[in-house]
């Protein structure tokens, strides 16, 4: 178990973001499919994995004390969502310029959080 100073905010940050890109895919998959030349099925199944892991998140940052290994999948978990996200790309031939932007701006957004979530359990374990 770990202090919660650094890590909880970051986890719940993590969880609110999962919720919003969740819901955006799940409201918003046929535009975006439309926009981005990725396929409608994926941007769906990618929607239904990120409410459970936003709940996942949240009850490890709402945890007294945050479970350091739970912790530790959270941020190995994001760093497993930007490779994907970049395998996507690569394998994806109909994605288009603006998804390729799509893409890359979440992965980066979840590169920095898994970061910032390394970086805090690192500090915390000294």
């Amino acid at each position: 178990m770990i202090a919660a100073k650094a890590i909880r905010p970051l986890l719940l940050l993590d969880a609110m973001t999962c919720t919003v890109m969740g819901s955006v895919l799940l409201l918003g998959r046929s535009p975006i499919a439309g926009l981005t030349g990725l396929p409608e099925p994926l941007l769906l199944w990618a929607a239904i994995v990120l409410f459970p892991v936003a709940l996942f998140m949240a009850a490890t940052g709402l945890g007294d004390p945050v479970n350091r290994s739970a912790a530790q999948v959270v941020a190995l978990g994001n760093v497993l969502w930007v490779l994907a996200s970049l395998l996507v790309i690569a394998l994806v031939t109909s994605v288009t310029a603006l998804g390729i932007s799509f893409i890359l701006v979440q992965a980066a957004a979840v590169a920095v959080l898994a970061w910032l979530e390394h970086v805090a359990l690192r500090t915390q374990s000294a």
